[in-house]
């Protein structure tokens, strides 16, 4: 099983978040993510056993009871890759941020994660480039984006999903409650 770790924005957020990219599609010719596969990842954890599943899901249980829910907001947009022919088109996050980190980084400790980056960086992928190289248009994207504004929404619960052929299924829930 392909297994990651997430949070999930409420449905206004979402709806909010699609029509942003439903105009923006006009614009740019990208691969687009589904509006279903827009969620904050915390950690990614690759193939796993589905044996192993149980004892992830006590421990994601466990994390989840260390940590209150906290607030966030949508909040300014960017691009990964080269900023002349960047590769991803992103929102960024606002909000009680550290409380977020803290429980990523709990998450990715208590699993035994490496962070594959140099530290997590929470935002929403929205598209990716068609192009190798990268494309100009998702800077001009991001610009357009920066200047939306979003509402603040609580985030209490963890989701571990499946990932299969870019579909996303929960695989378990965990309510946050420190």
């Amino acid at each position: 099983m392909r297994l990651f770790i997430a949070f999930d924005l409420p449905d206004a957020q979402k709806a909010r978040v699609e029509a942003l990219v439903e105009a923006l599609k006009a614009r740019v010719d990208a691969r687009w993510t589904r509006a279903e596969g827009r969620h904050v990842t915390l950690v990614f954890l690759g193939e796993t056993p589905t044996d192993a599943v149980p004892a992830l899901t006590r421990a994601i249980d466990a994390v989840a009871a260390r940590h209150r829910p906290h607030t966030l907001h949508v909040a300014g947009a960017g691009t990964f890759g080269a900023s002349s022919h960047p590769r991803v088109l992103w929102l960024g996050l606002g909000g009680d941020l550290d409380t977020a980190r803290a429980l990523q980084a709990d998450l990715r400790a208590t699993l035994a994660v490496k962070d594959e980056h140099d530290g997590w960086a929470p935002h929403l992928t929205l598209a990716r480039s068609k192009h190798p190289k990268g494309d100009a248009a998702l800077v001009e994207a991001a610009r357009a984006l920066e200047r939306e504004r979003f509402a603040s929404f609580s985030v209490d619960e963890v989701v571990l999903f499946e990932s299969r052929g870019g579909r996303y299924g929960v695989v378990h829930t965990a309510k946050l409650s420190g």
